[in-house]
């Protein structure tokens, strides 16, 4: 199975691979993604965890995979 990083309105972010992530690199973009908005408006990364979500091919979120970001 495949996997997508989405905002929190479920549109899937830009520039992602066309056939997705791996469970480590959805993991791994979604911390980027996460890095790139505490440089860009401060606070933690905690504070912009919940503003993603990692989704599969079928577009079922995996809650699961939210707690590793």
């Amino acid at each position: 199975m495949r996997y997508y990083i989405a905002d929190n309105n479920g549109i899937p972010l830009s520039n992602q691979p066309e056939n997705g992530y791996t469970k480590l690199g959805a993991i791994e973009r979604a911390q980027r993604e996460c890095e790139e908005c505490v440089s860009l408006f401060g606070g933690k990364i905690q504070d912009y965890t919940n503003d993603l979500y990692i989704m599969d091919s079928n577009f079922k979120i995996h809650s699961e995979l939210q707690n590793a970001i």
